[in-house]
C-alpha cells in the first residue's frame, strides 16, 4: 500500500512550518522557565501556533509576536491553573466532600471533561491517534512522530487541525439548562 501523499501546502503553510520547525523548542524552553510544568508550556506553545495560523496575513514580525504570545499563555495559564486549584473539592480526612466544597464548579468541570472525552472518542484514523498519544499518553510531537512514522511538521500539523476541529464542535454544543 502507498503511504499517504503529504498534503499540497501553500506558501503561507510552508512558511508557518519552518517557523514551527525552528522555534517550537526554544519557545518551549522559555514556557517552561514561566509555566515551570512541561505541559502547559506545550499547551501554550501549540495555542501561540493556532493563533499565528488564524492571524497568519495580519502577524509583520512573527518571531516576537510569538514570544510575547507565549509569555501572556503561560501567565494565563498560571492564573487559571491557581483559580481551578482554589475550585477543587475539599476532602476531609475521611474522604468525604467537605460542606464547603464548590459543587457547582466542581459539576461543571465534570461535565465538560466528560465531553471533552466524547469528543476524543469520536475522532478517528491518524489524527484520533495522534490527539490520543498527546493529550492521553502526554507525548511530544517528537514521540507521537515516531510511534507514527510521520515527520514532526506533519504531526504539528495535524493536530492542529485536530485542535480547530475539537474547539468548533465544543463551540457549538449546547450548554445544559
Amino acid at each position: 500500500m502507498p503511504p499517504d501523499p503529504a498534503p499540497q501546502e501553500s506558501p503561507a503553510n510552508a512558511s508557518l512550518k519552518a517557523l514551527y520547525l525552528a522555534l517550537e523548542t526554544p519557545l518551549l524552553l522559555y514556557a517552561m522557565k514561566i509555566t515551570q510544568s512541561r505541559a502547559l508550556a506545550e499547551d501554550a506553545v501549540q495555542e501561540a501556533f493556532l493563533r499565528l495560523h488564524v492571524s497568519t496575513t495580519t502577524v509583520r514580525e512573527p518571531r516576537p509576536w510569538l514570544y510575547r504570545t507565549v509569555h501572556n499563555l503561560a501567565i494565563t495559564q498560571i492564573r487559571s491553573t491557581a483559580r481551578e486549584s482554589a475550585l477543587e473539592p475539599e476532602v476531609d480526612g475521611s474522604g468525604h466532600l467537605s460542606d464547603e466544597a464548590p459543587a457547582p464548579a466542581v459539576l461543571e468541570h465534570a461535565e465538560n471533561v466528560q465531553m471533552a472525552h466524547r469528543f476524543l472518542n469520536e475522532m478517528t484514523g491518524i489524527e484520533g491517534e495522534m490527539v490520543r498519544h498527546k493529550f492521553v499518553g502526554e507525548l511530544s510531537y517528537k514521540q507521537i512522530a515516531e510511534k507514527t512514522g510521520k515527520s514532526i511538521g506533519y504531526v504539528g500539523y495535524v493536530l492542529h487541525q485536530a485542535m480547530k476541529t475539537l474547539a468548533a464542535q465544543i463551540e457549538h454544543q449546547e450548554p445544559r439548562q
